[in-house]
């Protein structure tokens, strides 16, 4: 069973930067502290293995969840939140419904697919808190592919 942490985020030290998502919606990709980080090309090192794997990461609270052992192997995603932006302090959500957050241990270049069939790319290009903050009607994030 995944283990659930609380860890709090310095939300000034986020820089954000908007895309556009595989269906057509703006979406926006935080990063911590980095203010001229782009979505360029992929990040992953040579011989790092391609991977798509479905997952059910439900909206959920504002606790960190680790990932089990086997999907953290699989996708070097350590820990995830997903939660609606309601839940968050102040007014800067940016107009969108849903934050995902997460932490990798490898360079890769994720696409996170919700259960409408849209899909959010963030490339991470360091090993750190990632962030994605998007609209969907059916926001759970069911499939995440790497590159």
């Amino acid at each position: 069973m995944a283990k659930k942490v609380a860890v709090k985020v310095n939300e000034d030290a986020i820089v954000w930067k908007e895309f556009t998502s595989a269906k057509g919606k703006k979406y926006e990709v935080g990063y911590l502290g980095e203010p001229d980080a782009d979505q360029g090309g992929s990040a992953a090192p040579m011989g790092k293995s391609d991977f798509g794997i479905s997952c059910n990461w439900p909206v959920g609270g504002n606790d960190w969840i680790t990932t089990e052992s086997s999907f953290k192997a699989t996708t070097a995603i350590s820990r995830y939140k997903l939660h609606s932006n309601a839940d968050m302090p102040g007014d800067d959500v940016g107009g969108y419904a849903y934050r995902l957050e997460f932490s990798n241990e490898e360079h890769y270049d994720y696409y996170f697919s919700d259960q409408e069939g849209d899909s959010y790319r963030c490339n991470t290009f360091s090993n750190t808190d990632h962030f994605v903050r998007y609209n969907s009607d059916k926001p759970t994030i069911a499939y995440i592919k790497g590159s």
